[in-house]
């Protein structure tokens, strides 16, 4: 799902707020908001909002956001693992594998961990085109 941020229709600011009601998780051991009120405001111009709300602006992707949905969707898969051969195409596979771990410290370098101990470095690359 694409990332968007809320911004102040007057100045365009992300610095906004709302108000909401929060309940006590026992569960998660943290406070869950279960309702949005209707007040908003905007704390760099400190205008509050009325009922059109905020305008809603879409964030490009950056490289640790890519890479943390690379991580998502790899966990736990098999694949097959294959060699090139003289002319840069696709042999046959040689082994399959199945993803045991992956590090993702370092979002823009995801270190990908087969079953038999191998380990794979993915780079990630994000940019505008």
């Amino acid at each position: 799902m694409p990332k968007i941020k809320m911004t102040c229709p007057h100045c365009g600011s992300d610095d906004v707020t709302r108000d909401c009601l929060g309940r006590w998780s026992v569960e998660r051991q943290n406070w869950e908001v279960s309702s949005e009120l209707d007040s908003m405001q905007c704390e760099a111009c400190d205008r509050e909002i009325g009922s059109d709300g905020f305008d809603e602006v879409p964030v490009e992707a950056n490289t640790r956001d890519i890479g943390l949905a690379i991580t998502s969707f790899l966990e736990g898969r098999r694949f097959s693992i294959h060699q090139e051969n003289e002319d840069g195409g696709t042999l046959d596979p040689v082994a399959d594998a199945a993803i045991e771990a992956i590090d993702a410290s370092d979002p823009d370098n995801l270190v990908l961990v087969v079953d038999g101990g191998q380990r794979f470095t993915v780079r990630v690359i994000a940019g505008a085109r």
